[in-house]
């Protein structure tokens, strides 16, 4: 199938207003066409915005271009919702009820533009008996239950980084985005969407929380299959402090490994036999640390042994797999992760810095704004260039 130069969301206008999750979403929509404008407020701050700054090689700046407005001035939020009268998608990050007050919430954007998708990233959800309250990605991640899941036996939970609430919480919106569109597709009309940190979180343990409920997920860390309950799903220190992951839960995966590691022909207990998980556990610690790292690569290279290095972030970058298959790419003098997902009629790619970085007034003709309107709005510091670093 012959590839095209633009990717499947062309044509898509997206307004992104609010934090990092929500910015996270809509790099997916640019990366794969979308045309995406930031607001914020002018660097000499407004009372209501988002920093409006893009920033050269930030991922999740990419492909965008932004305007402050000054949402103080009833001639900015007039802007504001010109802008989005104009847009397909209206991304807002604040907490329930912030866009109302500011005359732009959804009764108002979609009154102005009923093909309006309003997509509303919150960390609680626009309901519920916190949603008001302040929080961050590990609390979200932590009333979800997913933290709960993340760890060993003993201790607290382990930190998981902000994977689990913010980033996959802006993947989630984009995947609502997508849906509401083709919706729109079909119906004529645009929605609401309620996407909330608290859920994505949820959602990414579904099969533990479904688990739980019916007996077949043990409400306990590091106590099934997928979670390090295994010595077979497991990570292992190697002889120079490195480590190693192995996942070899099928019998034939089991075997090669097991086999590549010496000790077939030992006394092993079955590999399903949980009672004695334990000794098994035990001789694979002590195996994989007469060992370096490098030299178990070498040894499991080649075989379906269902084994990978753990590998740092800067040790990805130059794996023979991942640049044969441009996993990473650097953009702007930062590397990063190359668009995904790849698809082949339609591929997605990062629009260069050059056609982001672009004065005022080219930015707002591609919107339909006046010129004369923007120069005079300019001049009154209603709107105004943002920082480009």
């Amino acid at each position: 199938m012959s590839e095209v130069s633009h990717g499947a969301l062309l044509g898509v206008k997206v307004i992104e207003m609010g934090g990092p999750p929500g910015a996270f979403g809509s790099m997916f929509l640019a990366d794969h066409g979308a045309e995406v404008l930031r607001i914020g407020r002018p660097a000499a701050g407004a009372s209501v915005g988002a920093t409006v700054g893009l920033m050269r090689g930030q991922p999740m700046d990419r492909g965008k271009r932004a305007v402050s407005i000054d949402l103080s001035r009833p001639e900015g939020v007039h802007v504001l919702r010109d802008l989005i009268s104009r847009a397909d998608v209206f991304i807002e990050g604040f907490r329930p009820g912030v866009t109302e007050r500011m005359g732009v919430g959804p009764v108002e954007c979609l009154s102005d533009n009923p093909r309006l998708v309003y997509a509303r990233m919150t960390g609680w959800g626009q309901s519920g008996d916190w949603a008001m309250a302040a929080g961050h990605d590990l609390n979200y991640v932590a009333l979800s239950g997913t933290l709960h899941t993340i760890g060993g036996h003993d201790g607290p939970p382990i930190m998981p980084v902000n994977y689990l609430g913010d980033w996959a919480g802006g993947l989630l919106l984009a995947f609502g985005i997508t849906a509401a569109l083709h919706a729109v597709g079909t119906t004529g009309r645009g929605q609401i969407i309620d996407c909330a940190m608290l859920d994505s979180a949820a959602v990414l343990a579904s099969v533990a929380h479904a688990g739980a409920s019916v007996g077949y997920w043990k409400d306990a860390r590091a106590s099934n299959m997928t979670d390090g309950g295994t010595p077979y799903y497991a990570i292992y220190a190697t002889a120079d402090g490195k480590h190693v992951a192995v996942g070899a839960l099928e019998p034939k995966f089991y075997a090669t490994l097991i086999a590549r590691m010496g000790l077939a022909d030992t006394d092993l207990p079955p590999q399903y036999d949980e009672s004695r998980w334990h000794e098994i556990r035990t001789r694979f610690t002590e195996v994989f640390l007469t060992k370096t790292r490098a030299e178990w690569v070498a040894i499991m290279d080649g075989v379906d042994a269902c084994f990978a290095p753990v590998l740092s972030l800067t040790e990805s970058w130059h794996h023979p797999h991942n640049v044969s298959r441009s996993t990473f790419v650097d953009y702007e003098g930062a590397m990063q992760p190359a668009p995904a997902p790849r698809l082949s009629a339609t591929p997605a790619a990062i629009r260069p810095w050059a056609e982001c970085a672009v004065p005022l007034a080219d930015t707002l003709a591609g919107w339909g704004l006046d010129p004369a309107a923007v120069k005079q709005l300019a001049d009154a510091g209603t709107i105004g260039e943002p920082p480009l670093s």
